[in-house]
């Protein structure tokens, strides 16, 4: 009688990984997972948008805030943003899921906006990484004028 309980548990165990491989093995619903992305990257650029360059830098994900400080941060949205302020409406122009982003595995969603700007239209790319506690963080920004 003493076995029954650890073979219960032996067989609990046994479809749980069984359920956790399945899982790992689904396809990935990109539509959902780019929905979910835009929305933190919206959220993140109003930060900037709004002049909370520290916070943005703050809401960003580690990697990123182990590549860049907050002052070098600062620093380079006034470099990259200061010639087109202010920044107005967007529109999402092209989307991709990625597990194959180099050198920070990971889940990543890249995004590139048209956005109207006082001075012209550009191209603002976010790329977020989804971190380990499931939530979609800004790795990499990057504003360039529409040719």
């Amino acid at each position: 009688m003493k076995r029954q309980p650890f073979a219960l548990f032996a067989l609990l165990l046994i479809v749980s990984r069984l359920a956790l491989a399945q899982d790992a093995a689904a396809p990935v619903d990109t539509t959902a997972v780019v929905h979910e992305a835009g929305e933190a990257s919206l959220a993140w650029l109003h930060l900037i948008d709004e002049g909370s360059v520290e916070a943005s830098w703050e809401a960003a994900s580690a990697p990123f805030r182990n590549a860049v400080s907050v002052d070098a941060w600062k620093q380079a949205v006034q470099q990259a943003r200061g010639p087109f302020e202010p920044f107005g409406e967007r529109q999402l122009v092209s989307s991709t899921y990625s597990t194959e982003i180099p050198q920070v595995p990971g889940e990543w969603v890249i995004l590139d906006y048209s956005t109207k700007t006082a001075a012209s239209d550009v191209i603002e790319r976010v790329s977020l990484l989804r971190e380990d506690d499931g939530v979609w963080r800004c790795g990499g920004y990057y504003v360039r004028p529409v040719q």
